[in-house]
């Protein structure tokens, strides 16, 4: 028998001498358990002598073990061994039965132990070098258990012939050296009655009492979120048809994943299940960038994704999905595309991009965006390896085969939204690759590129495609953001060695011929979209060349991929960076949005009609909308000077629910008012701005006064770093400040400094508090036009910081406050990285009370129940909403169907029956029924259809193939300067900082 075996079998005695005895897991609810080994009593725990807390980790010296009496489907730890360790964790663990998973330098196994016997049920050969983390996750799921180490490309999957019943989690070290352990997070069982498993320690939460949630009024009967499958929007990447049953569509998303239509596009259902890689600060997105459908076998489809080196396949149509990257040699490859080889499914290949911290070790932001690298890679055996047959100084996107001669292959190089690695910032040379084509199966290469017919400033072929019917001619699209204006259209009618542009248009991402018709070929950007019926010789905009092609209302954000209909040329999608999916039945002229059911929707603010609780306008990056039915269905606003991207601030105002007033980033500092309800918006001139600063601040909240018709107050901050609020230069220019509903505007006394957040008080007297990051609490005793410094740093006196990291300490900043209905100086503050705290003397002082919230949790709103002030609720980037029915002396979560947990804004029905939830990923979700008017009833709102176009039909030719469109009308700005258009690079988070913070996680964690 093997030594760990004997082991095992030490461990039942161990557990009953602890007098542990089984788990009550009966009748059991679910939760979540979070543990960051952060108190050294270790409360909760039961544990030898050998275990010990070091530095915020779990520190377990050889024989030494800890258990949790806490049952869980879901297991996600931290591991690091030493010398010849091994480092166990055993999962089910009573005391007579569990499974344990055995982790070795050179193989990882688990065992089941039942009844006295010990037998090996599943193991895989892995390489795990002493002294490095690796992270483990565990599942149990109706189709087996799944185990895996991303970090090392490992998994084992297996499906117990007879399960055990449920028990604790045991972590446990043998051999020389011990192990540490660290940020175990557990999907847990709790007993019935709501009973907290552990009491102090990580954070296992009851169920809320159902009396106390919102909604459980009569309208109410359901005890979860809702998603709401909305707004549109996300980061749309691919989108495929079936071959065969042309009803069936793919969708991938770097936010929300694969998603499946059965009914031609027209709504969209998850197809996921499989895909464990997850990103975000919740770890609850799916970033899904490629997708493609297997030509010889439609049921099969490859997926990758972002940042991760993560490669998936199906074989059953999207049901489900299994890891297949073995051979990749890069950690952190974002994987941009796959193409299977005509005739034989084994071949296949894929392309992906490497960023500057995997390649270089540090971060290079070039003019703002990640300078990266690209590679190829190719599999012979359906997946199971993979060898890398190109590296180089761009990224890898599109790849094509010749069907009459599969060993010459096309890829093109670049993208909009990233720097290539040879770009020379300093000088503003752009670099770029160009096409790169093999006529030996990978094996060598040739480069396309300048003396083959492209001009030196457009090498970042962001989309290319190969003639259905003639192989030797391929289309590529050209453009890149930072180095422009630069872009065209280009074609070789000879396999490559000759590239002629057919017009110049900036910054093109999209080509795609019609395979039902390949003279029908369409090309588009984010804001102009051109057609062919003639093979290319000349072209048209159909849509008349407006602004932000899409239907009204919305933009259709950055094209990235197209599918044409395969029965129908006049029928084409489009997937779209930050836009969402549409569809176009007349050539381009018209449009409609196509993403109902698919959304991962990266939201700003929400904000509630006073009077009616089914009616929320919605800022997003991919626009503005309004839903008039408790977000079930969705209108886009963004018309007019607000029709642009990047929703920042949106707020409607508490006596007139057609009254709202919005900022986005891309249309300059100031505010963009309705009277309509979002029908037509004016832009406005505050005065305060040079044309100067459009790039520099920008509104990031109004609050209305609900005392005070017309009465609103506005911050403005760093239009760059506003959502990192720790900004040094320029940060913020305080509050200003409206009487007439926001046509005119007046500065307060507070003209400078980073508002992070401010609040009314309902009780009256004119009360207003704002926060100010690193600066303090100010007070104003006369609606909001003087402010008066409360305390310098009110808010992180009752807090220990001794112990959080520098580059964690400097984003602690109050994200929220409100303001007891009752008492003006009864202050509650939402603490960025420190969670809750509450003032009882108008904020001169702060009392921390975090209990039940994760440590260091992100929070980001906080709202009060109207009905019920004891009743908070907080929203956390990291953790989802919690709830407090005691004033904030007590927290539990409240995530039951809040499938993403990354939440940024809350709002709250005045009469406390419906919340909603706005999150970076997934949209909107909604706790509680609001009633609906009956139809008709909501006489001010629009009565256009979603998403439907009225866009003018007028064609403006390109004359002779070569000259440019009419130039497209530009929004009016408010403060004197005119759109540039949307730019990723404007708006860091959007590609390099996302980067950089998972390249910092990762480094943090060794």
């Amino acid at each position: 028998m093997k030594r760990h075996t004997l082991q095992v079998l030490l461990v039942p005695l161990m557990v009953m001498l602890l007098g542990l005895g089984s788990i009550a897991i009966a009748d059991a609810q679910e939760g979540e358990f979070r543990e960051t080994f952060d108190d050294p009593s270790l409360p909760g725990w039961e544990r030898s002598p050998g275990a010990s807390v070091v530095n915020g980790t779990l520190q377990l010296e050889p024989e030494g073990f800890a258990f949790l009496p806490v049952a869980a489907q879901s297991i996600t730890i931290r591991v690091m061994r030493f010398d010849q360790a091994l480092a166990q964790v055993h999962y089910q663990r009573t005391d007579s039965s569990a499974y344990v998973l055995s982790i070795q330098p050179d193989r990882m196994t688990v065992l089941r132990e039942a009844s006295g016997q010990v037998q090996e049920v599943a193991g895989t050969d892995i390489g795990l070098p002493a002294e490095r983390w690796v992270e483990v996750g565990i599942r149990i799921t109706p189709d087996g258990h799944q185990i895996r180490i991303p970090d090392l490309r490992v998994s084992i999957d297996f499906m117990p012939t007879e399960d055990l019943p449920p028990g604790g989690v045991l972590l446990r070290a043998e051999g020389e050296g011990g192990a540490v352990f660290d940020d175990l997070v557990l999907e847990a069982l709790l007993p019935a009655g709501g009973e907290e498993t552990v009491e102090g320690g990580g954070e296992v939460v009851p169920p809320v009492p159902e009396d106390q949630l919102p909604g459980q009024g009569e309208t109410v009967e359901q005890e979860s979120w809702t998603y709401c499958g909305g707004p549109s929007g996300g980061l749309g990447y691919d989108i495929r048809m079936h071959p065969q049953n042309h009803d069936i569509l793919y969708v991938s998303d770097g936010k929300a994943g694969v998603f499946k239509s059965f009914d031609r596009g027209l709504s969209w259902e998850p197809a996921s299940d499989g895909i464990t890689t997850r990103l975000g600060a919740s770890s609850n997105e799916i970033p899904v960038f490629s997708i493609s459908i297997d030509p010889n076998n439609p049921d099969r489809l490859w997926a990758g994704t972002q940042y991760s080196s993560g490669i998936y396949r199906t074989d059953d149509g999207g049901e489900n999905w299994t890891m297949m990257n073995q051979g990749v040699q890069e950690e952190f490859i974002s994987v941009r595309g796959f193409t299977v080889e005509p005739g034989d499914s084994n071949v296949v290949y894929m392309a992906g991009e490497v960023s500057s911290w995997e390649w270089h070790g540090d971060p290079l932001p070039g003019l703002g965006l990640d300078q990266t690298k690209g590679v190829v890679y190719k599999t012979t055996d359906a997946g199971e390896h993979w060898q890398r047959i190109w590296y180089g100084d761009n990224l890898a996107r599109y790849i094509w085969i010749n069907p009459e001669n599969t060993d010459l292959i096309y890829v093109s190089t670049g993208i909009f939204d990233r720097e290539a690695a040879n770009a020379v910032p300093e000088r503003r040379e752009p670099g770029g690759v160009g096409v790169l084509r093999s006529r030996d199966g990978g094996r060598t290469w040739e480069v396309l590129g300048v003396n083959n017919g492209f001009h030196p400033e457009d090498l970042y072929i962001g989309s290319l495609y190969m003639h259905p019917l003639n192989p030797e001619i391929l289309y590529a699209a050209a453009g890149d953001d930072m180095y422009g204006p630069a872009g065209g259209l280009y074609r070789t009618l000879d396999g490559g060695d000759t590239w002629q542009e057919l017009f110049d248009a900036n910054n093109l991402s999209v080509v795609e011929i019609c395979e039902s018709d390949p003279d029908v070929i369409y090309v588009a950007s984010v804001d102009r979209f051109f057609r062919s019926t003639d093979g290319g010789e000349t072209w048209i905009e159909p849509s008349g060349g407006t602004h932000f092609w899409g239907p009204d209302g919305i933009p259709a954000g950055f094209p990235i991929d197209a599918q044409c209909d395969l029965d129908d040329p006049d029928r084409l999608y489009v997937n779209n960076y930050v836009g969402g999916a549409f569809i176009t039945e007349d050539g381009g002229r018209t449009w409609s949005n196509s993403s109902r059911g698919y959304t991962g929707a990266m939201m700003g603010q929400i904000s509630l009609a006073a009077d009616n609780p089914a009616r929320l306008y919605a800022s997003a990056r991919s626009g503005l909308f309004r839903s008039d039915d408790a977000c079930a269905t969705w209108q886009g606003i963004a018309r007019g000077p607000a029709r642009t991207l990047e929703g920042v601030a949106i707020a409607v105002d508490p006596f007139d629910a057609q009254h709202a007033l919005t900022t986005l980033q891309d249309a300059g500092p100031g505010p963009k008012v309705t009277w309509d309800s979002g029908s037509t918006w004016e832009g406005i001139s505050t005065g305060f701005w040079t044309p100067e600063q459009f790039g520099q601040v920008i509104i990031t909240r109004f609050l209305y006064d609900f005392d005070h018709s017309g009465q609103v107050l506005a911050s403005v901050q760093n239009s760059m770093c506003y959502e990192r609020v720790w900004c040094e230069d320029n940060p913020g220019e305080g509050l200003i400040i409206s009487h007439d509903g926001g046509r005119t505007w007046s500065r307060t006394s507070l003209t400078q400094g980073n508002v992070t957040a401010i609040a009314h008080s309902p009780a009256g007297g004119g009360v207003w508090y704002a926060a100010l990051y690193a600066e303090g609490l100010y007070r104003s005793d006369d609606d909001g036009q003087s402010w008066l410094l409360v305390s310098k740093t009110p808010f992180t006196a009752g807090l220990n910081l001794d112990s959080v990291a520098p580059e964690v300490r400097k984003e602690v900043a109050v994200r929220a406050l409100a303001v007891d209905p009752h008492d003006s100086d009864l202050l509650y503050a939402g603490i960025f990285r420190a969670g809750f705290a509450l003032s009882r003397d108008g904020g001169l002082t702060w009392q921390a009370s975090s209990a039940g919230l994760p440590p260091e949790t992100q929070a980001m709103d906080l709202v009060l129940d109207p009905e019920h002030p004891q009743t908070l609720y907080l929203g956390t980037l990291d953790s989802g909403v919690f709830v407090s029915t005691d004033a904030g002396s007590t927290w539990h979560a409240m995530n039951e169907g809040l499938t993403n947990r990354a939440v940024e804004d809350l709002e709250i029905s005045q009469d406390g029956t419906v919340l909603y939830a706005s999150t970076e990923g997934a949209g909107v979700f909604r706790f509680g029924t609001a009633p609906i008017p009956p139809a008709g009833q909501e006489t001010d709102s629009d009565s256009s259809e979603e998403g439907m176009a009225t866009a003018p039909t007028r064609e403006v030719p390109i004359e002779g193939g070569q000259g440019a469109a009419e130039p497209s009308p530009q929004p009016v700005e408010d403060e004197g300067k005119p759109s540039n258009g949307w730019c990723p690079g404007s708006y860091l988070p959007f590609s390099l900082s996302v980067g950089l913070l998972w390249f910092a996680r990762r480094r943090r964690q060794g």
